[in-house]
């Protein structure tokens, strides 16, 4: 049975997330499986690229491609880039015709395999069971990665499988959920899971958030990325300022002294257009204590300050183009997942991740959608008939 080349550009995408996904798991210290994660990616990368070159061999793909690839190249070998950020680029461009849902099941199948192969391994004694005091590692090489991966699948879980999942599998989430909190303390994750149970229950109850997917609303939806980013930066600036008095104090203390970590790396690196190399410190071992700790928890504050505004800016309106489809495919669930991951970006580092963010891997398909209902959008009515109105 032949494959179509959309399945089979989601399928290399899906194994690459999953081996991604894997190096942060205790599997990465076996060298096999380290190596292993690491090339096929690259090997599904190049792959891809060859599979989308066959497909259409113009001259014009070919000069893309062409040039695509010796800037990966270069970018790897010589100036040691991100693989994340190569690979979110890399797949970007070849998903680029491939429906967002179906990146969405797959990056639930890759990280829903990784985070069961994973806990079970532990806690059959496969891989070691690690505790930092009351907080366990369940396998993972640090106490919140199996929580950040379960919020991410369960973020492509609601936008794949909307309104069609269950009480049952609503009822698994929430014992998975509170089974993280127990086992690793991940609060931020506890709280988006049952944000997105609560915003989920609310629209197939209410169609309120539904309701409110039109037109008319597309210019402020549109802008939610930015609106958050400008909350994110005017909550750190006035932190900055007044960190001394009580409130502040006390803020600081229930978001697990983020806002201070932001204000040291603010105070030592000035927000740059195009960003500046920052050598973070997460180790507190090797005789390392937490005075040596420097890093920056929230993504648009570290993307600012490591990537450059420019980086920042174009993040926001990638978002804010997948926003703008959730609005001309009145999909409401999308909205929700869209959101909550933002939310949970203001004082996480998920946003600029391969790993964590698939969102990010449906932008060409989202621009391209959106290009298609300019002029003409398709909306469900009530009835769920097609209707089509002319979209100013």
């Amino acid at each position: 049975m032949k494959i179509k080349t959309t399945q089979l550009l989601s399928i290399l995408f899906c194994i690459s997330a999953a081996c991604i996904l894997i190096e942060q798991t205790g599997f990465a210290d076996n060298s096999v499986i380290r190596t292993a994660a690491k090339y096929i990616p690259l090997l599904c990368s190049f792959f891809g690229i060859i599979t989308d070159l066959h497909n259409k061999h113009n001259l014009k793909n070919i000069i893309i491609v062409s040039v695509f690839s010796f800037i990966l190249l270069i970018s790897i070998f010589i100036f040691n880039t991100s693989s994340e950020i190569i690979y979110i680029v890399i797949f970007m461009y070849l998903c680029r015709n491939v429906n967002s849902d179906l990146i969405f099941q797959k990056y639930c199948l890759a990280s829903g395999i990784v985070l069961i192969s994973t806990i079970v391994s532990c806690w059959i004694g496969i891989l070691p069971s690690i505790s930092n005091g009351e907080r366990h590692y369940l396998g993972f090489l640090y106490t919140t990665f199996g929580p950040n991966i379960f919020l991410s699948f369960l973020l492509s879980f609601v936008a794949h499988r909307k309104e069609k999942i269950k009480t049952i599998e609503w009822l698994i989430f929430l014992a998975i959920n509170q089974y993280f909190l127990i086992m690793t303390d991940t609060t931020s994750v506890y709280f988006c899971i049952l944000l997105i149970m609560i915003l989920f229950y609310i629209n197939k109850k209410t169609a309120l958030i539904n309701n409110n997917l039109s037109n008319k609303s597309k210019n402020v939806i549109r802008l939610i990325p930015f609106i958050i980013v400008l909350f994110t930066f005017s909550l750190q600036f006035y932190y900055n300022k007044n960190y001394s008095n009580n409130f502040c104090q006390q803020l600081n203390k229930i978001v697990n002294t983020r806002l201070s970590l932001n204000r040291i790396a603010m105070e030592k690196y000035e927000i740059r257009l195009l960003g500046q190399p920052i050598q973070w410190n997460t180790s507190t071992t090797n005789n390392l204590t937490n005075l040596d700790y420097f890093y920056v928890d929230s993504s648009y504050i570290q993307i600012a300050l490591q990537y450059g505004l420019l980086m920042l800016i174009l993040l926001c309106f990638i978002f804010s183009k997948a926003f703008e489809m959730s609005i001309l495919k009145r999909d409401s669930y999308l909205y929700i997942s869209l959101l909550v991951f933002l939310l949970h970006c203001v004082f996480d580092p998920q946003l600029l991740s391969f790993r964590y963010d698939p969102f990010l891997i449906i932008f060409l398909f989202s621009i391209e959608y959106c290009h298609k209902n300019k002029k003409l959008g398709v909306i469900k009515n009530e009835k769920n008939s097609w209707c089509y109105c002319y979209i100013q």
